[in-house]
């Protein structure tokens, strides 16, 4: 299993808040990326169960969603650690950062998982 993770450069100061720094970066994917996961698996299931809400070194998972890609999480805090945590340690297929922008009251989690799943699987 590899990781790729790739972090893009910002004018991100201490003073940023760690979710709008969290959100300039490039999400963390598992090499090769596929787009035929199985969205109902037993493997998918349990990765969500273990990954949802989980408060790692630096990082919280704030949503989880199986995909196609398969297992989304979206996440606050360092990306980077969270990327290699969930990928390395999880099984998480792509790991992005949570956009409070886009909250809103039960479909933030659901449109940002869309998102990251068109720009890596167009239809």
């Amino acid at each position: 299993m590899v990781a790729l993770t790739l972090v893009s450069c910002s004018s991100g100061t201490d003073a940023d808040p760690p979710g709008q720094r969290a959100a300039e970066a490039s999400p963390t994917v598992l090499e090769p990326l596929r787009c035929d996961a199985d969205k109902v698996s037993d493997h998918a299931k349990d990765v969500i169960e273990k990954v949802g809400g989980l408060h790692g070194e630096g990082f919280v998972v704030r949503f989880a969603q199986s995909t196609r890609l398969g297992v989304v999480a979206l996440v606050t805090g360092d990306l980077t650690k969270a990327g290699s945590t969930l990928v390395e340690q999880y099984g998480v297929s792509v790991v992005a950062a949570w956009d409070e922008s886009v909250e809103e009251i039960g479909k933030g989690g659901f449109r940002q998982v869309d998102r990251v799943v068109a720009e890596h699987c167009p239809s």
